[in-house]
């Protein structure tokens, strides 16, 4: 675990009760109460706030990481429309914790397609723009600081809808912003950005050519222009993901099959197998050089794919789940939505690379942290002789236990694990001098780094 458990037990007055783990990391999904039974379609997870959206203008909101989920329906958004992204700006892409308090939500009925927003955490949405004409359809927003945003559309008349801001969402434009959409399809949340980097112009979203085939479009001008990038995936797309470590990394998912480019749409690796969903939806974390995609599959469950490369990919999987996300852009803590209002929450522990060495170590060593004194992370190398149980832990001065980094059973080899401060609420760690714990059978050993704001 990551944090000491803290139990919270939660009664409702319908008897139901659901034991919690506050700050739980566990390597387990859990079924958290939502208060709702509505289809639930999208997820922003934004550091310990995070927003959820559904059908019949089902809105729901937390500021606990998942332990309450406030139902902020009716606000001024139509109980009549189908809500199917929500977006809201994670920490590292906001100048100001205080941007938590905006978030925006696209939906839709027989008349057209609506985009509202909140600037204060929901209790009152406005609506700022509407898409008419037959198959009016928002698919995703995105926004690359506070400021400038972007909607795309289905497109109506051959013409993909794509829209911007500059003042926060309150006015949206389509002048200049032509792309052709001619025989093209897209879905739900197709559109990401570079979410480790504040105000990236650049943009890729996916669609489905002629019903059968995959595409993705890219934009480094924050969508005035676009070009194209052909996978050559005979498979309609309805999972879309992109991460830049370095270089950019798509992963794309569709009926039974998904696909990963490792160098920005140039190659692909393709996987068709049965054992995948016809239908998937699917994510990446941003953390450092080791970033995990998930998607979903049949049955709850956590595997891992593509074990000869060198990243760590999985798929969690659930029958009706419709939406996922990470808090914070990293791989700490996982949420999935889906059918009847369930929302699964996951814990995972940090991204632990094997370094490929051609000896195996004679001894049990920790190496200092680098960069050190570091600001917002660090890496973390040890490297350990036999098969065990092997512990890495940070502490504070006091000797209080803040973080667990490795908890599991680990072969021969040389390893490394990052640190951040921002798996912490609006980055609370103060500065000053830490504690780091490895721990193998007898052996142990420990090292001192510190924290410089």
């Amino acid at each position: 675990m990551l944090f000491d458990k803290k139990k919270i037990i939660i009664a409702f007055s319908i008897s139901l009760l659901f034991l919690i783990s506050e700050l739980s990391f566990s390597q387990n999904w859990n079924l958290q109460y939502s208060g709702t039974t509505k289809k639930l379609y999208s997820i922003s997870a934004a550091d310990y706030y995070s927003w959820i959206c559904g059908d019949s203008g089902t809105v729901l909101r937390t500021s606990n990481n998942g332990v309450i989920w406030i139902n902020l329906t009716g606000n001024g958004i139509p109980v009549n429309l189908k809500l199917i992204h929500i977006f809201s700006h994670k920490y590292m892409n906001s100048p100001s914790f205080n941007e938590r308090r905006l978030a925006y939500v696209t939906g839709s009925d027989n008349s057209g397609s609506y985009i509202y927003m909140t600037s204060n955490f929901g209790i009152n949405w406005n609506l700022v723009h509407t898409l008419t004409g037959t198959g009016a359809k928002f698919d995703a927003i995105w926004f690359k600081d506070t400021l400038n945003g972007i909607a795309i559309g289905e497109p109506i008349g051959g013409r993909w809808q794509i829209w911007r801001t500059t003042n926060k969402g309150v006015n949206w434009d389509s002048a200049g912003l032509f792309l052709n959409g001619v025989n093209y399809t897209g879905f739900a949340n197709n559109l990401q950005g570079k979410q480790t980097s504040y105000r990236d112009s650049t943009l890729y979203f996916g669609a489905t050519y002629n019903g059968t085939e995959s595409m993705v479009f890219r934009s480094t001008n924050f969508g005035k222009n676009w070009n194209i990038i052909i996978p050559g995936i005979n498979h309609p797309m309805t999972g879309f993901s992109y991460v830049n470590t370095g270089t950019p990394r798509l992963f794309i998912g569709g009926n039974k099959y998904f696909s990963i480019s490792s160098n920005g749409g140039t190659n692909w690796i393709t996987s068709d197998s049965n054992s995948f969903a016809s239908t998937m939806v699917c994510s990446v974390s941003d953390g450092y050089s080791s970033p995990s995609f998930l998607m979903k599959t049949d049955s709850l469950g956590w595997q891992t794919v593509f074990t000869s490369w060198t990243y760590s990919y999985y798929y969690a999987i659930a029958s009706g789940l419709r939406g996922i996300n990470y808090i914070n852009g990293y791989n700490w803590v996982v949420f999935l939505v889906g059918d009847s209002g369930k929302v699964y929450q996951r814990g995972i522990l940090y991204p632990l690379v094997k370094k490929e060495e051609n000896s195996i170590p004679e001894n049990y060593s920790l190496s200092q942290n680098y960069p050190n004194p570091f600001n917002p992370s660090t890496i973390i190398r040890f490297q350990i002789k036999e098969s065990g149980f092997i512990t890495l832990k940070v502490f504070d001065i006091l000797g209080k236990e803040i973080a667990t980094l490795v908890s599991e059973k680990l072969q021969p080899g040389f390893y490394e694990v990052p640190f951040s401060i921002t798996q912490f609420s609006n980055n609370h760690l103060p500065s000053g001098v830490y504690f780091y714990k490895l721990s193998a059978g007898d052996y142990s050993e420990t090292k001192k780094m510190m924290l410089i704001k």
